[in-house]
């Protein structure tokens, strides 16, 4: 090939080419130059509309919920977690910003792995290990992942009992034990639970000889993650508190019953502790130390920032914050402490702008309008007629705009037929409320309102 040919194909065969082609080239490269100019607008179009949707910058909600878990816990605490979401900004919280690096973590969820039942044996920051005591061949990958429950003892047995049938090699299957009752006996320390400040000096006269932790007639095994708990329970001094991030426990034994409302979690006590929606025992002074200065709530009444849908849903089913001011109040209240029960209220919505978390917010199903619905009975219990007043019409437009919306066409899909029905449940007891407080007037306008819906 001549030297010339050879630069020819190099430069796209156009230098020494007719002019017809040569136009033809222009005419390819300035189609191309077009085409990248419009696709470059597109992407900048599309950047500048959809970065405000995107926008995470300045948004510390997480952490800030990781703060209040952990400030929840007292000194040297056991945190029991249950999912990604509320462990690892724990981790991140403990890890990079230094907060409350005592507590230990344990999350259940990794609490049938070997490898993390040894971490948890170990120092870990500045908490102290877990009391756990059973010999690693018990725990091993494949182990004992599944234990089965058989009522030997024909009776409620200590847990000493039972750890004990479990460790022994007679009543063994191989390498498997077995739980030999599905009543678990849980001894109280009373002196120590009362000198570590697990339990109040007022709350003395409430405490019980021994949890009794239940097994369900149904539940024919527990797993590996609950007999570590069972393990823990077996060493336990009450010297130290153990805390649950959900009411529930997440176990396969009940231990709900015992669990205090400390929060953003649940500290094991041994008193009876009724659930429901509102928390019959707390530490009263704590809570409302915690709620007024205590937790950090700058991110979440940050109306500057993007609070997109997953933060909405976090905030009202997840870790629903307008509850957690909700059972103080009512606390407040029925101690007669009304003035601070005020402050609470008002606190609740300080850090919980509609902007961020409107008042409905019925497409995503959690407790929040029944949370808003009890601030407002609070106040009228509190004879704050005007921010009762305030907060119900705020909410009461907020769920005709979303009834009015949904009845569009091509929106209907948004609420189905149910969550209608429960919005004008809500809107049903709310105007109730009024009227059983003496506000009639509130109440005809609120049903008025609802009325002119339908012309």
């Amino acid at each position: 090939m001549a030297i010339k040919e050879w630069f020819d194909n190099l430069l796209g065969k156009g230098i020494a080419r007719e002019n017809g082609e040569k136009v033809a080239s222009t005419t390819s490269m300035a189609t191309a130059s077009v085409a990248s100019v419009l696709a470059i607008a597109v992407a900048v179009l599309m950047g500048c509309q959809n970065w405000d949707d995107h926008d995470r910058s300045g948004r510390y909600t997480s952490i800030e919920e990781a703060y209040n878990y952990l400030n929840s816990c007292e000194e040297n605490g056991i945190l029991i977690t249950h999912g990604d979401n509320d462990t690892f900004p724990l981790w991140y919280a403990q890890e990079v910003e230094g907060i409350r690096t005592d507590v230990r973590i344990m999350n259940t969820s990794l609490l049938g792995m070997d490898w993390y039942i040894d971490q948890m044996k170990c120092r870990c920051n500045k908490s102290a290990p877990l009391p756990i005591s059973l010999p690693r061949k018990d725990y091993l990958y494949g182990t004992n992942d599944f234990i089965q429950v058989i009522d030997a003892f024909g009776r409620p047995a200590t847990i000493e009992e039972v750890m004990t049938v479990f460790t022994n090699p007679k009543y063994r299957s191989g390498n498997s034990g077995a739980i030999a009752t599905r009543t678990i006996v849980v001894p109280v320390d009373k002196e120590k639970a009362l000198e570590s400040g697990i339990v109040l000096a007022k709350d003395a006269d409430k405490m019980l000889d021994a949890l009794e932790l239940k097994i369900p007639d149904d539940s024919g095994v527990i797993t590996k993650t609950d007999l570590i708990l069972l393990d823990i329970l077996n060493n336990y001094k009450w010297d130290r508190p153990i805390y649950f991030v959900s009411q529930n426990g997440d176990c396969t034994f009940e231990i709900e019953k015992y669990l205090q409302f400390d929060g953003y979690a649940y500290k094991i006590v041994p008193i009876e502790c009724p659930q429901g929606s509102e928390a019959k025992q707390m530490d009263l002074d704590k809570m409302y130390k915690l709620v007024m200065e205590g937790y950090h709530f700058d991110s979440l009444k940050d109306t500057t920032i993007n609070f997109d849908y997953f933060n909405l849903y976090a905030f009202s089913s997840v870790t629903p914050v307008r509850s957690l001011f909700n059972q103080v109040a009512n606390k407040l209240i029925s101690e007669q402490r009304f003035e601070e029960a005020e402050k609470v209220l008002d606190r609740c919505y300080e850090v919980t702008p509609a902007k961020n978390i409107p008042y409905d917010i019925a497409i995503i199903r959690g407790s929040n309008e029944y949370e808003v619905l009890t601030s407002i009975d609070h106040y009228l219990t509190l004879g704050c007629f005007e921010k009762a007043q305030a907060l119900s019409r705020a909410y009461l437009e907020e769920s005709v705009a979303s009834m009015l919306y949904s009845s569009q066409p091509f929106h209907g899909d948004l609420l189905d037929e149910e969550t209608l029905d429960r919005e004008m449940q809500y809107v049903t007891y709310l105007a109730n409320l009024f009227r059983a407080n003496g506000y009639q007037d509130e109440y005809d306008w609120i049903n008025n309102r609802i009325k002119s819906l339908a012309d």
